[in-house]
């Protein structure tokens, strides 16, 4: 009877499930927007189109080099570099990536760490109310104290009356910042040029510059499967990015911005980001020095104790 049972009542749990996958299964919203499928998609009703990319042989030139020391177990990222003023693709040439910068551990906690802490410290809380001292009237005492039958009152101005003080009332300006380990900022923008490489949304450029008489990059996006997708330009200092300032100043979709501002909040916000080749080695010294420097250094210490 047991057994009876326990099949009936599966099979009763199994239609309506049955059911609902396939009123699902027919809508257009059962998959997410954000997965990418390659082919023919039967439910969409639309053909993607996949660019193949050809895998780096050893016989690739080589642009760029690591500028740091690598540790033993590790080999440096080789990426293809891409120009501006190419419309298509040309696999010409490669550059070599730091594997402390972009192949680390994709922490989860970390990066939700940083993000929050990028939206929360430029917030600061406007609220403020006034209190019984601060109300503007006189404190007259509104009746006698004996004699009337009511309750005793000094003055109006006491958080018990209507339009009197606020009690414990919010006294801004009150700013929500909160100090972040510098370790745990550092790991979340490695993290988040990690996940960047590893979701094929990295390209490195060979520079920012682009000349003059250039009309639009709609070739270059075209080409690249780009039209849909937002980008984060980060250049050099050294770098002129006038021409290309002029060309991205009414899009909402490309977005400049120089090394220093880099950041993860900014780097998840955009679906491509695209590096310029003359930022790398300035990027790997900071990152490596800050990653290996001791880090009683930069904070209170015995130095005979903690001297390594």
């Amino acid at each position: 009877k047991m057994r009876i049972n326990l099949a009936i009542l599966l099979n009763i749990v199994k239609k309506p499930a049955q059911r609902i996958y396939s009123q699902h299964a027919q809508s257009d919203n059962f998959i997410p927007p954000n997965l990418v499928i390659t082919g023919f998609n039967p439910i969409l009703n639309k053909e993607t189109v996949v660019t193949e990319v050809p895998d780096i042989t050893e016989d690739v030139p080589v642009a760029r080099f690591c500028s740091e020391k690598i540790p033993k177990p590790k080999v440096p990222i080789k990426l293809w570099m891409d120009n501006l003023m190419n419309e298509t693709p040309q696999y010409s040439c490669a550059v070599h990536l730091h594997p402390m910068i972009f192949d680390t551990h994709p922490r989860m906690d970390i990066l939700h760490s940083v993000v929050r802490w990028q939206q929360q410290y430029r917030e600061v809380d406007y609220s403020w109310s006034r209190t019984r001292d601060e109300m503007g009237r006189g404190k007259k005492k509104p009746w006698p104290q004996k004699g009337t039958g009511r309750a005793r009152h000094g003055s109006t101005n006491s958080p018990l009356w209507l339009k009197g003080g606020i009690s414990h009332g919010p006294r801004g300006p009150r700013a929500s910042f909160y100090e972040l380990q510098p370790n745990i900022l550092l790991e979340g923008l490695l993290i988040a040029l990690t996940i960047k490489h590893i979701q094929n949304d990295l390209i490195i450029i060979e520079s920012a510059e682009v000349p003059e008489d250039m009309m639009n990059l709609d070739g270059y996006l075209q080409s690249r499967n780009l039209i849909d997708s937002s980008l984060l330009l980060v250049h050099g200092e050294e770098e002129n990015t006038t021409n290309i300032g002029n060309l991205v100043e009414n899009t909402s979709s490309i977005n400049l911005m120089p090394q220093f501002a880099l950041n993860v909040y900014s780097i998840l916000k955009h679906d491509k980001l695209l590096l310029s080749k003359h930022i790398l080695d300035d990027l790997e010294l900071k990152v490596m020095w800050q990653k290996t420097r001791y880090p009683w250094l930069g904070s209170p210490h015995n130095f005979y104790h903690d001297m390594p």
